[in-house]
């Protein structure tokens, strides 16, 4: 009787192997979206454990696509929002980073040395970040993107070895904006226009003025009224009542000066405003009252959701 003993040798490659050993670690990156462009430093730190006596000594990091699967790179909010942004090799931008299969020329990746074993070496790339004022009225909140950095080594032969993916989240934070203003009706937002005055002259009954409440924000809000008077104009004791509408809706202003009413409510306008027409209706008689002026505050409010 004979045996056969068959022997079959495998090889092959995986992420993980870490022929070289070199590891990178760096931290995410969070950057406030300013007015204009940015192009902001991102660093990290790498060691090499592997005692090759230079033979991999080199290293390169990749990058991945991202959410965007583009190297024209997107962020993104949870409730689908999204925002420019780059990787670059250099502060002048003269590169996109780029994955494994599809980086072509230099500037398309990080290249480094780690001459001595054991040792932390610093490097780092860039973030450039369009401004506000190119990208039109963002929507407030946190944009983020999740990258994967593909580390390599580089042998004497220039054979690359993969080594680690690491990955690396780029979070873009626009603040909320929220303006009010109180124009004329069919007026314009005006930002330094903040209180107005309806004079009545010669007090009536069914006399009505108006204004326009205009809002502006990046950013889902309500707009709320309260009256100093809980709805009436008032000279000491006496007082006058009146009906408060906006874009035509009646509201009762009663006890609004401890629970402010919400009038409106709306999403980001962007670059836009939102108009909301307020009219005042005097509907108490006057005959009966004394001579003299008759007022009332009303407080508008607009809040960010």
């Amino acid at each position: 009787m004979k045996a056969l003993l068959f022997f079959v040798m495998m090889a092959g490659h995986a992420w993980g192997q870490n022929t070289c050993d070199h590891q990178i670690t760096l931290g995410n990156a969070t950057i406030q979206i300013q007015n204009s462009i940015q192009v902001v430093e991102q660093t990290y730190t790498i060691r090499r454990s592997d005692p090759s006596n230079g033979r991999c000594s080199r290293y390169r990091l990749y990058f991945s696509k991202g959410i965007a699967n583009s190297y024209q790179r997107e962020a993104a909010k949870i409730s689908g929002e999204r925002t420019d942004y780059n990787l670059h090799q250099n502060i002048q931008m003269s590169g996109t980073l780029k994955d494994f299969n599809d980086a072509n020329s230099g500037t398309e990746y990080i290249q480094g040395n780690t001459p001595d074993e054991d040792v932390t070496y610093s490097g780092s790339f860039y973030i450039s970040v369009p401004g506000l004022s190119a990208q039109g009225c963002l929507a407030g909140g946190t944009y983020t993107d999740n990258i994967q950095i593909r580390v390599y080594s580089q042998k004497n032969n220039n054979d690359l070895q993969a080594e680690e993916i690491q990955p690396f989240s780029v979070n873009l934070l626009v603040n909320t904006s929220l303006e009010i203003s109180l124009v004329d009706e069919g007026g314009v937002h005006n930002a330094s226009s903040t209180a107005k005055i309806l004079n009545f002259g010669n007090l009536a009954t069914n006399q009505e003025m108006g204004a326009d409440i205009m809002v502006r924000s990046n950013t889902p809000y309500q707009v709320r009224l309260s009256s100093l008077n809980n709805g009436s104009l008032k000279r000491g004791t006496e007082a006058l009542t009146y009906q408060l509408r906006v874009n035509g809706v009646s509201y009762s202003m009663v006890s609004s000066a401890s629970s402010p009413l919400t009038v409106a409510t709306g999403s980001a306008t962007g670059t836009n405003s939102a108009r909301y027409n307020v009219k005042v209706k005097i509907t108490g008689a006057t005959t009966n009252l004394s001579a003299g002026e008759y007022t009332d505050t009303i407080t508008i409010t607009a809040i960010a959701n």
